[in-house]
């Protein structure tokens, strides 16, 4: 893209207005992060002397002779609920996992990519009262529409950072909708049997957990899958919470 702009002109300032940017590594023309902003916020990055992936990235990129490309991916944005809404858009087509932003784009867990069958799941999903002692656990990757009992059994049960003995059943959640309840029997070290869908070495974790059970009754099962325990929830990157009893 030539050689690198260190400064924005007022006039194309006001020009862009909000903005969606994109920073490509030279060496694969390959995206490593996505940004919102207005003015020279583009051009913040380059001084960041924070350490991160990203202010990594940028370094090694320089040593090697080069310098990112930036891209304008979206101008002329109106507001800044639109831009982050674009913003979260690209992250989430691109892949968080391929990026160095340190987390999903805002709103990601409401308003970003989404299955269609995920989108009804989760716009249908009523919310429920949680009256028994649970652990919910965020299923996240491993988790697909159409998995039989079996498989979500094996999907929820581990392996996990925290167990607690007390807790009687586990809700298995994805993107804030209960898929599966499973009565605990009890907690064993992560690896300590086997797994179908998993190989020993994703599994096999010091300091880690996973428990034994077996799916809960009907009227357990009934009552929550399905069901939306998004109110229980107060961090988007949650793995595991202990939701208080409801009693009212």
């Amino acid at each position: 893209m030539g050689e690198m702009m260190i400064d924005i002109p007022p006039e194309v300032e006001d020009n862009l207005g909000y903005y969606v940017y994109m920073y490509v590594d030279p060496r694969n023309s390959k995206p490593f992060y996505i940004g919102k902003g207005c003015n020279s916020r583009v051009l913040a990055h380059l001084s960041d002397q924070n350490e991160s992936e990203k202010t990594s990235r940028i370094e090694e990129i320089k040593q090697s002779g080069h310098e990112p490309e930036l891209y304008i991916v979206q101008h002329g944005i109106t507001n800044e609920e639109t831009a982050l809404r674009v913003e979260t858009s690209l992250i989430d087509c691109l892949g968080i996992e391929g990026l160095t932003n340190a987390v999903s784009g805002w709103g990601s867990e409401k308003y970003g990519l989404v299955s269609l069958s995920e989108h009804i799941d989760r716009t249908r999903a009523k919310s429920v009262k949680i009256q028994h002692s649970v652990i919910m656990l965020n299923l996240r990757r491993h988790f697909h529409y159409g998995m039989s009992v079996e498989d979500l059994y094996e999907t929820t049960r581990g392996v996990w950072r925290a167990a607690r003995h007390e807790n009687k059943y586990a809700f298995g959640v994805y993107k804030g909708v209960v898929q599966g309840v499973f009565e605990i029997d009890h907690w064993q070290p992560a690896g300590t049997s086997e797994y179908r869908l998993r190989t020993r070495e994703e599994v096999e974790f010091s300091n880690r957990w996973e428990f034994i059970g077996m799916k809960a009754n009907e009227d357990i099962w009934n009552n929550y899958v399905g069901k939306s325990v998004a109110n229980y929830i107060n961090n988007p990157q949650w793995s595991h919470l202990y939701p208080k009893i409801d009693t009212d």
